[in-house]
């Protein structure tokens, strides 16, 4: 046995025996996958502690969007629920908020909001069909008298 193979077996004897057992199923883990995961959520990145300075990030805010977006991609969304909630949020009109800009950001960034500028098209397609209905009920109207 060469140097480099005794100095790698001495090396591998003093790590503790793979027993198996995860790390997740201590009290102390499934703590801190709470705590990771609500930070997450708030935006702070997961981050492997250091000796030597500065850790490595694990995870951000931005894999979490990646993750979610390869969701919604992969998840039918038959009740068209994430165009809702972007609808919604740009109908409260408040333009300074970050949840309005981050609607606008997922609608493609224009002049105009993507969503009055879909409105307004729809809009406009129908116009005729409603004033057609209008008159129709404008006249119904004045010949019976009500």
């Amino acid at each position: 046995m060469n140097a480099l193979a005794r100095a790698q077996a001495a090396y591998d004897s003093r790590l503790p025996p793979d027993d198996g057992d995860s790390v997740l199923e201590t009290s102390e883990a499934q703590e801190w996958v709470i705590e990771a995961t609500q930070g997450l959520i708030d935006g702070h990145p997961i981050v492997a502690p250091s000796p030597y300075g500065r850790g490595a990030t694990l995870a951000s805010r931005e894999h979490l969007a990646r993750d979610v977006d390869e969701h919604l991609q992969a998840t039918p969304d038959f009740e068209r629920n994430v165009a809702q909630i972007l609808i919604e949020i740009v109908s409260c009109g408040d333009t300074e908020s970050r949840l309005y800009k981050l609607a606008h950001g997922a609608l493609g960034y224009s002049d105009d909001c993507v969503v009055t500028r879909l409105a307004r098209e729809m809009a406009e397609r129908n116009a005729d069909a409603y004033f057609d209905a209008k008159c129709e009920q404008d006249r119904a109207e004045t010949e019976c008298g009500f």
